[in-house]
């Protein structure tokens, strides 16, 4: 069960670290760098829109439709970004003992949405509580 937990932590870890490497990324490095999630999630909202959109309809109609991608895509980064860090912190308190995962899930969208209504167990999730808080505004 211990194996368990430092591997569970590890992931989460990993997953938040990804979601904020990702981040910077796509938005702050001035240049182009391939990101497979931005790619995936652009191409699915494209797919979306371009039932909305395609050739069948006339150019004002596509042009309506489409000036929304570019929003509602960031829109879904966003999205995307949240549950892959509430899913990676959710990993660590279970990893650090906050049982059931249901408890944990609760304590990280607490911290990350800084809802504040979960409370700690001990120093150590109260510490990983205020990381995730830093993220959720940022």
């Amino acid at each position: 069960m211990e194996v368990l937990k430092v591997v569970a932590f590890i992931v989460g870890a990993a997953l938040v670290l990804y979601t904020i490497r990702a981040a910077i990324r796509l938005f702050l490095v001035p240049r182009a760098l391939q990101l497979y999630s931005a790619r995936f999630v652009f191409v699915m909202v494209r797919r979306v829109f371009w039932l909305f959109a395609n050739q069948r309809h006339d150019f004002a109609r596509r042009d309506a439709v489409m000036a929304f991608y570019a929003p509602v895509a960031l829109l879904s980064m966003f999205t995307l970004w949240l549950v892959l860090v509430l899913i990676g912190y959710t990993a660590m308190y279970w990893a650090l003992g906050n049982h059931p995962l249901s408890f944990a899930f609760t304590e990280s969208g607490s911290a990350l949405l800084t809802l504040g209504f979960a409370r700690g167990l001990n120093l150590a999730t109260i510490g990983l509580m205020f990381t995730e808080a830093a993220i959720g505004l940022g």
